[in-house]
């Protein structure tokens, strides 16, 4: 598919702000100044932002492909592709310190994850088992995951109902809001979907 310039600028927006959120909020004492945390704390925000892309590039490509179910596998594989090898590297490069950090500081701050730990993070399955993330942030990519196997799994059946059956769509955005926890891209829907009202 052919790249949407503003959605390269739009990712691009959204990666710094999330980064300047974690670079100025999330070590304790690196910058005390209330005023200027509360400012980068809105950084946050680019995580939906990044939600809101794949709710409008995921369907594109749907649509750009004519995608029907015998193409899920193609489709999966495309976009592991895209994420895999840097979340993987992301996996040994946060396993990698932790190793190093005990090593200089021998004082067990942070425990090594265990093979199963381990397991969970590389299937995306940490949310599914009460797991926990090797980095907390990876937990985007598994809501991400999710909103592609779903949107594999509704898309053919979605393009056979009667376009009024859209109005279902913030519905459900907002009752797994109010059901499902941040790890479930049920909590999230209404961000993906924003777009399909345009």
């Amino acid at each position: 598919m052919k790249q949407i310039n503003v959605v390269i600028a739009l990712r691009g927006f959204a990666a710094l702000s999330v980064a300047l959120f974690h670079i100025v909020n999330a070590p304790v004492g690196f910058v005390d100044n209330e005023l200027v945390r509360s400012i980068f704390a809105r950084g946050a925000s680019g995580v939906q932002v990044f939600f809101i892309i794949s709710g409008l590039v995921i369907p594109l490509s749907l649509i750009k492909s004519n995608f029907q179910f015998k193409l899920l596998g193609r489709f999966m594989l495309k976009r592991t592709i895209r994420i895999e090898p840097t979340y993987l590297a992301m996996i040994a490069l946060s396993m990698a310190f932790i190793a190093f950090r005990e090593a200089v500081l021998n004082d067990r701050g942070l425990a090594f994850p265990s093979l199963l730990t381990l397991f969970y993070n590389v299937t995306y399955l940490v949310p599914f088992v009460g797991g926990e993330w090797i980095n907390a942030v990876f937990w985007t990519l598994g809501v991400e995951l999710q909103y592609y196997l779903l949107i594999a799994l509704v898309w053919p059946l979605a393009k056979s109902l009667d376009s009024r059956t859209v109005v279902l769509l913030p519905v459900l955005g907002a009752v797994g809001a109010e059901l499902f926890d941040g790890a479930f891209v049920l909590n999230w829907l209404h961000f993906f979907e924003v777009v399909h009202h345009f």
